[in-house]
């Protein structure tokens, strides 16, 4: 670095000088053409003037120019070669979703004996932008306090790229399931029932639950349900 500043002084401080002697020699031979050039020259005594004033400016000149190169000069010099050696930012990423692209569940009235031909109809498909992943997923059947649950498989993936997929899932029968009817029995031929009117049904229907847990990564506080509304 003392060899950069002392190159970087000289260099300066040359072209100064050179910028003053050219200045003095086209003034000195302005003073040749002149007529008091004849005086001069018949005064050796003004000639040496003449030196002494062409040295004087020269350090001059040479003074200027190295106090113009000072030392806080040179450190902001520095300051901006050691600044510009690197840079760091913040980016943030695209926002992720889980689109739930395409679904048939069950709805409205469902067989009494549930059967595996029954469940292959039903699927969900969703396409997942983000990098997401599937932990767990639930569906329960309930009627009476009795609970009964169909597992959940992938049945298509197709991966996009490293973040974004498709996939598409559906249900598998476990155990046998079996269903009460909800509604007064209908009689036919020759008999008939009779009923409480005020009851529509007999307190018999089926809820289902179907819930899906997932991770953005393998933090336990990044991980989120998704659920059927309704």
């Amino acid at each position: 670095m003392k060899e950069l500043r002392e190159g970087y002084s000289n260099s300066r401080a040359s072209r100064t000088v050179d910028r003053y002697m050219i200045a003095i020699c086209v003034l000195f031979v302005f003073a040749l053409c002149s007529n008091s050039y004849s005086a001069a020259a018949q005064s050796p005594n003004l000639l040496d003037q003449m030196e002494q004033d062409f040295k004087a400016l020269t350090d001059k000149a040479i003074s200027w120019e190295i106090s113009e190169v000072n030392e806080d000069n040179i450190a902001l010099i520095d300051s901006i070669e050691l600044g510009s050696e690197s840079a760091c930012w913040t980016l943030e990423p695209d926002t992720g979703y889980i689109d739930i692209y395409d679904y048939y569940l069950p709805q409205g009235q469902i067989p009494l004996c549930i059967t595996q031909a029954w469940l292959d109809q039903f699927y969900v498909t969703v396409h997942v932008y983000g990098g997401y992943e599937l932990l767990e997923t639930c569906l329960w059947l309930e009627q009476k306090g009795e609970w009964y649950c169909l597992e959940i498989y992938e049945a298509y993936f197709e991966k996009i790229c490293c973040s974004e997929y498709y996939a598409t899932y559906k249900l598998r029968m476990i155990e046998p399931i079996c269903f009460d009817a909800n509604n007064w029995p209908s009689i036919g031929g020759d008999f008939k029932i009779d009923y409480d009117d005020q009851y529509a049904d007999l307190g018999k229907e089926i809820h289902a639950y179907f819930c899906s847990l997932w991770t953005g990564c393998e933090e336990e506080w990044q991980q989120f349900t998704i659920s059927l509304v309704h």
